[in-house]
């Protein structure tokens, strides 16, 4: 049974996935269920660290009631998130104006089958975020319908 790096070790080796090194930490960046790009990180020297897998970030709301709006949902989601994974959508730590969805993956070993089954979990639970939250073009409100007359000028001597 292997920890959650063994796994994408030996995944990245076995389907050809990018490995991108960066010191001890070794990030992975790969398409799952749907359209739901995810980039996880581990740690190779330290296989015993918690991993961390992130989807990709949605911009903060500028009006402040598009983000509580935005917040109210993101609780909501995370609700319902937790009862599959440790994950939820979270302020990303690197640029503060930004959520992403996150999922801390324990440092235990498991099953690769099981491990594989939980990284398709959470590409789905991305596709749902990205289906459930509010995107930027959503929070700026409804677009009016162009009137026939938008175009013209009252001319008055």
């Amino acid at each position: 049974m292997p920890l959650f790096s063994e796994f994408m070790s030996d995944l990245s080796q076995r389907r050809g996935i990018r490995r991108m090194p960066d010191g001890s930490r070794v990030t992975y960046r790969l398409r799952l269920h749907g359209s739901a790009a995810i980039t996880v990180m581990t740690d190779e020297l330290d296989p015993a660290a918690s991993a961390r897998a992130i989807s990709e970030a949605w911009p903060v709301p500028p009006a402040a009631g598009a983000y509580g709006e935005f917040m109210r949902i993101a609780l909501r989601f995370n609700r319902s998130a937790l009862h599959h994974l440790d994950a939820g959508i979270l302020q990303d730590p690197a640029n503060p104006g930004q959520f992403r969805l996150t999922w801390f993956v324990p440092a235990l070993a498991r099953p690769g089958a099981e491990w594989s089954q939980q990284l398709r979990l959470f590409g789905k639970l991305t596709d749902q975020a990205w289906k459930t939250m509010p995107s930027p073009a959503q929070v700026a409100g409804p677009r009016r319908a162009p009137v026939e007359d938008a175009g013209q000028v009252i001319f008055m001597p």
